[in-house]
């Protein structure tokens, strides 16, 4: 989620094969969802992957969803977070459901 521009996005980060890392930012951008994002705030941010789908979910409600098969997207990847500016990320859970 970006404040400065107010959307969610979803990129494709470029793989750098030879060292097994992804490339600084965030890839081309797949999708863009205007959110309004205030100051201050704590959101609830979930990100899932089930049954080739992935879903962006804040504060319980869904916000984005996309095909990973029809997005070319891998489904076993890495999860990167990229900000323009102070975050904080408490209470981090990755987990196979």
């Amino acid at each position: 989620m970006y404040q400065i521009d107010q959307n969610i996005v979803i990129g494709d980060g470029v793989y750098v094969k030879k060292d097994d890392s992804y490339s600084k930012r965030g890839g081309k951008t797949l999708f863009r969802k205007p959110m309004q994002l205030e100051n201050n705030k704590w959101y609830a941010v979930k990100i899932k992957v089930m049954n080739n789908q992935l879903s962006f979910s804040v504060d319980g409600k869904t916000s984005l969803e996309c095909s990973l098969e029809k997005s070319n997207l891998n489904q076993k990847g890495k999860l990167g977070f990229i900000t323009n500016g102070e975050v904080k990320i408490t209470d981090l859970n990755i987990r196979t459901l």
